[in-house]
Parts: C-alpha cells; sequence; structure tokens
C-alpha cells in the first residue's frame, strides 16, 4: 500500500489529512524548492533526514493528540532529543538567519552602502534631499529606515548588473 492507501485514505482524522496536503502541496511546492535552489547556488547537497520515508510513515502512524500535545510544537521531537540536546536549545525560541544589516549600515560598510544608496539619485529615480533625510534619520537612530534604505541599495545594485551590465563582482568597485 501507499503512504497515503496505508495512513490517510479514508482517514477522519482532520489533522493527518492536513499534513498529508501540507507534505504534498508546501512542502513539495515552497519549502523543498526554495531549500534546493539555495543548496545547489551554492554547490551544497542537502539532507533532509526527516523526510525518509521510514521516519514519515512512523508519523504518520501516531495519533493526532501526539502530533498536538496542548498546542505545544515539535512535542515529539523535543521529548526524543531532551537527552542529546541542551534545554536552552529545545525550550529557545526560533531564530532566523539575518544578515547584520543595521551594522553594515551604520558601521563596517556605511559609505560603501551610502554610495550604493545614493547613486540612485544620478539616475534621476529618486530626491536627493529626501534619500539624505532617510539616511540622517537612520543613522541618528531618530527612524528606522532600514528596510527601505536596503530596498533602494538592491534596486541600484540590480540597476548596476542589469541595465548597466557591471558585472556582480564589481559592482562595488
Amino acid at each position: 500500500k501507499s503512504f497515503k492507501e496505508k495512513y490517510l485514505l479514508n482517514s477522519t482524522d482532520r489533522v493527518n489529512n492536513l499534513l498529508y496536503n501540507d507534505i504534498k502541496t508546501t512542502l513539495v511546492e515552497d519549502y523543498l524548492k526554495k531549500i534546493d535552489v539555495a543548496s545547489m547556488t551554492n554547490s551544497l547537497e542537502i539532507r533532509t533526514p526527516f523526510l525518509d520515508h521510514k521516519f514519515m510513515e512512523f508519523n504518520a502512524s501516531l495519533p493526532s493528540s501526539y502530533k498536538l500535545n496542548f498546542g505545544r510544537k515539535k512535542y515529539i521531537l523535543k521529548k526524543a532529543a531532551k537527552n542529546l540536546v541542551p534545554k536552552e536549545v529545545i525550550n529557545g525560541k526560533k531564530k532566523g538567519f539575518s544578515i547584520p544589516m543595521d551594522n553594515w549600515l551604520k558601521n563596517d560598510l556605511k559609505d560603501e552602502l551610502y554610495e550604493l544608496f545614493i547613486s540612485s539619485v544620478k539616475r534621476g529615480y529618486f530626491n536627493k534631499e529626501y534619500l539624505e533625510k532617510l539616511w540622517v534619520q537612520h543613522q541618528n537612530n531618530i527612524f528606522d529606515h532600514r528596510a527601505r534604505i536596503w530596498n533602494l541599495i538592491s534596486f541600484e545594485i540590480w540597476n548596476r548588473i542589469y541595465i548597466d551590465g557591471i558585472k556582480p563582482e564589481d559592482v562595488l568597485k
């Protein structure tokens, strides 16, 4: 029997049906594609041990009450790892990977990023006084313009590569 036939066909368990749908759609069409593209771009081979078919079948065979233990996320995984992983890791909040953008904007790459940021004025796209006001407010912690500034820097980099024909490795030269 297939995974679906064995665990989910004619199932009255809504949680398992929702999980199966998530596996067949979001996981395949979104998450795995993003991981694949990101890893291949960097010549990495990624392994997904939690997607092993035996592991997936075991999880599918568990009752929903084990999967949704009073709203505690990853309950079974945390129980299984409690003697292998430090408590602060198991109970810690989820952390995304982010770049140190504010440090770059205010310290390490401040001059280079300002030049990229203000360059779009020469193209006639934006008002120089307005951009300088955003930059000064951000540098002086008056207002957090980090996202807006980063978008404009990215737009200038895009222009340099796709409009001006500059090689990506030469954009900051």
